[in-house]
């Protein structure tokens, strides 16, 4: 069975930090679970609610999701 990890961080804008200062963290973490992992990494899913123009990063892949259209 494959399995993989998935990181929620819901209500992200009420945090202190920016969106992508919070994201390179966890791309950070993320780099030291591909070291780990040797060939066998799959990047880690982040989906974040209610935030735009997230950039692109390295380690993870990053969905946002909103209840508004």
């Amino acid at each position: 069975m494959s399995s993989s990890v998935v990181i929620l961080m819901p209500n992200i804008h009420r945090n202190a930090q920016s969106v992508n200062e919070l994201l390179a963290r966890q791309d950070f973490y993320a780099s030291y679970l591909r070291r780990y992992s040797g060939t066998h990494f799959s990047k880690p899913l982040v989906i974040i609610s209610g935030a735009k123009n997230i950039a692109d990063f390295e380690n993870i892949e990053v969905r946002s999701i909103s209840s508004r259209p």
